[in-house]
């Protein structure tokens, strides 16, 4: 019987053979990851894809993060899976503004913690990096321009970087603090 594994737990997936050529969406049984499967079936094997992009880079810090701040990541991933390329570029930038707010109070924006990046000794080396997410927010959240591809790809591997340094050097000083 054909099978393929999970590309996260490696459970074993029995594929009916009278389904097949399969090429769809499958979801593990085990885990309730998504996979993209491709059969190319009778020519060749069967190809197994990531439906969503991952977070695993993130798992260090995510538990630095609040349920907004992963359920925004999440949806991210699960909004580049689908090809809904501005609403992922929209979710990263609410995941930062988020954590932002909670480093630095108040209820703004993100050019407006981009500003306060700069003046932060922690961070200020790392605004060069954020800043270029202040105009292509504006033209996101503003209808402006509708996302490619390319673009969401490139904001939400950003975003996870950005949110791996932002966590190491402010996060966790906060839950330090707010542990004492």
């Amino acid at each position: 019987m054909p099978h393929i594994k999970c590309i996260a737990c490696g459970q074993d997936i029995y594929i009916d053979p009278f389904a097949r050529p399969y090429n769809g969406e499958l979801a593990c049984p085990n885990c309730g990851e998504h996979m993209v499967i491709r059969d190319d079936y009778p020519k060749g094997g069967i190809t197994v894809t990531r439906a969503f992009p991952s977070l695993e880079e993130l798992k260090p810090v995510m538990d630095l993060l609040t349920p907004l701040e992963k359920s925004r990541l999440w949806e991210a991933s699960r909004c580049l899976g689908v090809g809904a390329y501005t609403a992922c570029e929209s979710m990263c930038f609410d995941a930062l503004v988020s954590i932002l707010r909670r480093i630095y109070g108040g209820k703004g924006e993100l050019g407006h913690y981009i500003s306060k990046m700069e003046q932060d000794p922690d961070l200020s080396e790392e605004t060069g990096f954020i800043s270029s997410f202040k105009a292509i927010r504006n033209k996101v959240d503003h209808p402006v321009r509708i996302s490619k591809k390319l673009d969401a790809e490139s904001t939400f591997s950003t975003t996870k970087r950005l949110i791996l340094i932002i966590a190491k050097k402010k996060l966790s000083k906060i839950t330090r603090k707010s542990k004492a």
